[in-house]
């Protein structure tokens, strides 16, 4: 695998990608390269993924940890998920629904048996408090 520049992706709700508090979450993305306007799959074959949401991207510790799995490594495709539970957990203080909470993640790609680490998304998250929150 190239060496590969991690996509910024802004997970807002208004693009329907972020997360509302205590209610199920995934994100589903596929891995390309793109060259001469051609898009190729990059091979997620032998690979683990890891993810992280903290308040700041400079915090010690994760708010989350969402689950990668990997659901189609030649076609370069993956699932990041929360469960309702581990959504219910994460900040999300406001007065409305409309009052998000933006948090920072990344998800990178790793090869135990190489050492081969690569950071293959990036950006903000969006997390809407819930009204009732169990």
């Amino acid at each position: 695998m190239a060496y590969i520049n991690p996509c910024t992706v802004d997970l807002t709700l208004c693009n329907g990608l972020g997360i509302y508090q205590g209610a199920d979450w995934q994100l589903p993305v596929k891995l390309s390269e793109r060259v001469n306007c051609v898009d190729t799959p990059i091979d997620l074959t032998d690979f683990i993924g890891d993810c992280s949401i903290k308040k700041y991207a400079g915090d010690d510790e994760a708010l989350v940890k969402p689950l990668v799995t990997i659901t189609d490594p030649t076609n370069g495709e993956f699932t990041i998920s929360l469960t309702a539970q581990q959504t219910s957990m994460l900040i999300a203080q406001g007065r409305t629904w409309k009052d998000v909470n933006v948090c920072q993640y990344d998800c990178y790609m790793y090869k135990e048996l190489t050492g081969e680490r690569y950071r293959v998304l990036q950006g903000s998250v969006e997390i809407s408090p819930a009204v009732e929150n169990e």
